[in-house]
């Protein structure tokens, strides 16, 4: 299959049980999502396989995570986390960078498994949860 590259701007996902999710897609697809919301589904992004870019989004209220990154990978900027079982969870396999996003009241906010590359830029604020932080997040400058 040929890579695809999606962008979803606005958009608003509710009562899914992944709302997108790359499981099956061509490697090397790209996905941009920009000030849209995620609320009440099971996990709001599953980045399965393909490199995700996600600004300006909201994740509220679903049961299993806000962002759950297996193989593919994830760049969250600028994003807000608040009443989710995880708010970003990376699996192994998974790479996330994460910067200037908040992370409030979820039972886990940054949660990275073993044999995952998980970096925050040191600029979010992550308060409140059930347990901040599992594993290990690497702080790294801000590109």
């Amino acid at each position: 299959a040929i890579p695809a590259h999606t962008a979803v701007t606005g958009s608003v996902f509710r009562a899914n049980a992944s709302a997108i999710d790359d499981m099956g897609g061509a490697a090397g697809n790209r996905v941009s999502i920009d000030g849209s919301r995620f609320e009440g589904n099971e996990n709001g992004i599953e980045a399965a396989g393909g490199a995700f870019a996600v600004a300006e989004t909201a994740f509220v209220g679903n049961s299993g995570a806000g962002v759950k990154v297996g193989s593919g990978s994830a760049q969250v900027r600028r994003c807000e986390f608040a009443l989710n079982g995880t708010a970003i969870q990376g699996l192994a396999g998974g790479t996330v960078n994460v910067g200037r996003s908040w992370v409030f009241a979820n039972g886990t906010g940054l949660f990275a498994a073993p044999g995952s590359t998980f970096a925050s830029s040191g600029t979010n604020v992550i308060r409140l949860n059930g347990t901040d932080i599992i594993g290990v997040i690497a702080i790294v400058p801000e590109q």
